[in-house]
């Protein structure tokens, strides 16, 4: 702020735009409780207990015998259920866990392209009125 005098010798002070409070976005629900199929894959969610919500999944994905490969057809799984950058963020996380269940499917002499069945929980939590997805761990496979 600038105090400038007028010709009048008195001192002028400009006002203050009035700032307009941005509007906030409206409470989204929490994951809908109960079984949620999209093509092949399912989702349990119990109900909201405070501000996080516990979901089981069933991803379908495709074996691929390099891990590499198979890392992203998961990725695709969990970007289903999520955005993409919330997928690959996930399966980061659990790599390692991954990578030894990778390995267990080619031990168990697994093809190219088999259909399998990822078991995997999915925990979302409340934060600034929206659902967002906070931890994953895969807990099993099975053939499809």
């Amino acid at each position: 702020m600038y105090l400038f005098e007028t010709r009048l010798g008195e001192h002028f002070k400009p006002r203050q735009k009035a700032r307009t409070p941005t509007p906030k976005a409206a409470a989204k629900p929490p994951p809908k409780s109960g079984e949620v199929v999209k093509g092949r894959d399912s989702r349990f969610c119990l109900a909201p207990a405070g501000d996080s919500v516990n979901c089981d999944l069933n991803l379908n994905v495709k074996f691929r015998s390099s891990f590499e490969k198979f890392r992203l057809e998961v990725e695709d799984a969990y970007a289903r259920w999520t955005t993409k950058k919330i997928a690959q963020m996930l399966v980061n996380n659990f790599q390692g866990n991954l990578k030894k269940l990778h390995d267990e499917m080619v031990d168990s002499k697994l093809r190219d392209n088999s259909s399998i069945v990822l078991v995997a929980s999915l925990k979302y939590r409340m934060s600034n009125g929206a659902w967002i997805v906070v931890d994953s761990s895969l807990r099993q496979w099975r053939s499809a």
